[in-house]
């Protein structure tokens, strides 16, 4: 009876193990990340913490067209045009600031609702990352490329 419990034991580790090791095995390509990057279509508003709001429109299998911005009461405090393009099979993120200077981060990491964009050479921020929860709420955080610099977005799919 005792040996039956640890074979089960055992084959109940090693099956944990095998769903661990292929669910963090997600390594899409450049074509897949695109596609999962579809969720962050729509409108999207801050629900605590800095209020910003950012608005998502695929435009085609290979390029999304965003715009950032703040409100302070009925005037725009801050506005940037976004966009996400893949060249080949690399992925870019870029923001487009009034003064018209473009900034681009390349895609490093993709999963199925997170996705890390870098720039190295960018003071702030160097790291871009987005992570969708519950396909409603958008969480995003910029910092410096050594990590000790973080700001946190929190916001909200309106529609």
């Amino acid at each position: 009876m005792m040996a039956l419990k640890i074979k089960w034991f055992f084959m109940m580790v090693i099956f944990s193990s095998i769903i661990i090791v292929m669910s963090s095995c997600y390594r899409p390509t450049g074509s897949q990340s695109i596609k999962d990057l579809k969720q962050l279509e729509g409108n999207w508003k801050s629900y605590k913490g800095v209020v910003f709001n950012e608005n998502w429109i695929y435009e085609s299998e290979n390029f999304f067209k965003g715009i950032g911005f703040s409100l302070n009461e009925n005037d725009t405090s801050f506005y940037e045009n976004l966009s996400i393009k893949m060249y080949n099979d690399t992925i870019y993120y870029s923001v487009i600031l009034e003064s018209d200077r473009v900034t681009k981060f390349k895609l490093t990491e993709a999963k199925k609702h997170k996705w890390t964009f870098v720039n190295p050479d960018n003071e702030f921020p160097s790291i871009i990352n987005y992570e969708i929860e519950n396909d409603t709420l958008l969480n995003i955080s910029i910092s410096n490329i050594r990590g000790n610099k973080e700001q946190f977005f929190w916001l909200k799919k309106v529609k």
